[in-house]
């Protein structure tokens, strides 16, 4: 990450590249849905880390979550509504 005295170059998942004031930012972790792009296809969220648990929600492109934790290839998040699941990690970008 290139940083120039209180500023840091970003780039988003769409691959937008900016600089942003380091005061805007948080340690906490956060994913975005990057695939699907102009589809109406939803991703799965699950009740746990694999296929064989229960979906308890979808997600579009775009849709952003606060991550939780990360397992063996999922990812743990949850979305400001306050729905909670499992998203394969390789459908989510950010960390």
């Amino acid at each position: 990450m290139e940083k120039k005295g209180e500023w840091l170059k970003v780039q988003d998942f769409e691959n937008d590249t900016g600089w942003l004031h380091k005061s805007l930012t948080a340690g906490t972790g956060h994913m975005i849905v990057k695939v699907n792009k102009g589809s109406d296809e939803k991703i799965n969220i699950r009740s746990g880390p694999g296929t064989n648990h229960k979906v308890v929600g979808m997600a579009h492109y775009g849709v952003v979550f606060r991550t939780i934790e990360q397992k063996n290839g999922w990812a743990l998040v949850r979305h400001e509504s306050g729905l909670e699941g499992w998203i394969l990690r390789s459908l989510l970008w950010g960390f």
